[in-house]
């Protein structure tokens, strides 16, 4: 992908089982904060920036406590829309989406 980052430090990782809410069946979910380098082309070079992305049922989701360890090689797998994998650290952090996140990671 093109302007995708090939290193990312994770900030949050969060991952909610899919349950009932007050009668309201809810998916399962995960959200990610990632500090991501500079853009070549950035205006401000050396800053890094903040991106959210989030996902409704991933089809998988593994986190160890080497991925908080600063900025790491980022492997993305799939389309953004589509099915997508993520993963931080060599293996620390790995995170399937079957329906693609709520934002690109680049």
């Amino acid at each position: 992908m093109r302007g995708a980052p090939s290193r990312a430090a994770l900030v949050m990782a969060s991952w909610t089982a899919a349950h009932t809410d007050h009668g309201t069946e809810r998916p399962a979910a995960a959200r990610l904060q990632l500090a991501l380098p500079p853009r070549p082309d950035d205006t401000a070079p050396g800053r890094w920036r903040l991106r959210t992305v989030s996902c409704a049922d991933p089809e998988a989701f593994r986190l160890r406590a080497a991925a908080f360890e600063g900025a790491g090689p980022l492997v993305q797998v799939g389309a953004p829309t589509a099915a997508r994998g993520l993963d931080l650290h060599r293996g620390a952090l790995y995170v399937a989406a079957g329906d693609g996140w709520s934002a690109s990671v680049s």
